[in-house]
């Protein structure tokens, strides 16, 4: 959290979870200077709020840690690659729409719209970003087959995700080496 121009620690999950993720947001800052009556300093290290709204306060709710990814969400649906805004506009209706959920696998990332749609990258190897492909994405990329589908919620395993619908139906896609998937594994049965 960003608060009085101060960064504020932020850790999620906690550690009861086993894990320990920390990140700080801090405003973006000039470093040049320029020639001013005072030597030049007048410009370091001020926020540069002409250029963008960096100097408001940033309230993160949510951050997801993979071992190549940092996401982080604020409380105004902008999704973050820690620590910068992640550079993601889904357009639908010539509109930009907030992200409500970031979540990370292993390898891989989901987000998910307030409209419900689905977006995966990352690491691709196992199907886990649910494309129909075994390659790796470097940006969000619409999850075709959920496309129409409103989607509520996404999760994201070692190499496999998961996603829910309005209507309560899970889909989930990517490896299935040890059952992950609720799939029958060939020569095993499902009770």
């Amino acid at each position: 959290m960003l608060q009085d121009g101060n960064p504020k620690k932020s850790n999620s999950p906690s550690k009861e979870d086993g894990d320990l993720s920390s990140f700080v947001v801090v405003p973006k800052k000039r470093v040049e200077s320029s020639s001013s009556p005072n030597g030049g300093d007048d410009d370091v290290g001020k926020d540069d709020s002409a250029a963008s709204d960096a100097s408001a306060p940033v309230y993160m709710v949510k951050s997801s840690c993979g071992d190549a990814h940092n996401l982080g969400l604020d409380s105004c649906g902008q999704a973050y690659s820690l620590p910068s805004p992640l550079d993601f506009s889904p357009e639908l209706g010539g509109g930009r729409h907030r992200v409500t959920d970031v979540v990370c696998g292993k390898e891989h990332c989901l987000l998910l719209t307030e409209h419900g749609q689905v977006f995966s990258w990352g690491g691709g190897s196992r199907g886990q970003l649910g494309h129909g492909c075994l390659t790796s994405e470097e940006r969000p990329r619409l999850v075709q087959a959920l496309d129409g589908v409103r989607a509520t919620r996404v999760e994201a395993g070692g190499w496999h995700s998961a996603v829910v619908t309005q209507f309560q139906d899970l889909y989930m896609f990517g490896w299935n080496e040890s059952g992950q998937l609720a799939q029958v594994l060939q020569g095993e049965l499902l009770f």
